[in-house]
């Protein structure tokens, strides 16, 4: 019967009027956030869990090397280093900033390497590793040029 497919739209026309129409609003609903709540290839429980610490451990190094390079302090994640010879403090990345994007990298890793049920890279753990060695390197080079520069 023609009646008996979905229709797309969310007005109901003069036959529609009844549960029928209803009932089909719903289930149409329904499948739409179930399809929204699914996996992306690659990704799984664990994945997810471990990426999501990446990627946060990775901003907060980020934030911590942009921060210091702005002039703003993070108090455990950047420190002043007086410059000898010039008047200005800059800000560079603490050990602890680095330990801290350290471990996300390793954690990002550990997320690439528990890949899904179809062996693809979980691209949150990707994001979360490449944020961290960002920090990483930003964090070095910004320490080194301060270093050489100054």
């Amino acid at each position: 019967m023609a009646g008996d497919t979905p229709r797309s739209g969310c007005t109901p026309t003069a036959r529609d009027l009844g549960h029928d129409w209803l009932f089909r609003r719903t289930l149409q609903g329904h499948r739409a956030r179930i399809e929204a709540r699914r996996l992306r290839p690659g990704e799984s429980l664990l994945t997810l869990m471990i990426a999501g610490a990446a990627l946060g451990l990775g901003l907060v190094e980020l934030s911590a090397t942009f921060g210091g390079i702005a002039g703003y302090p993070m108090a455990p994640w950047n420190m002043p280093r007086h410059v000898p010879g010039r008047v200005t403090t800059v800000l560079v990345v603490t050990p602890a900033g680095m330990l801290l994007a350290a471990t996300g990298a390793a954690l990002g890793a550990v997320g690439i390497a528990q890949r899904g049920p179809r062996r693809r890279v979980s691209r949150l753990s990707a994001a979360g590793l490449a944020a961290c060695y960002l920090g990483l390197i930003g964090g070095f080079a910004y320490d080194l040029v301060v270093l050489l520069l100054f």
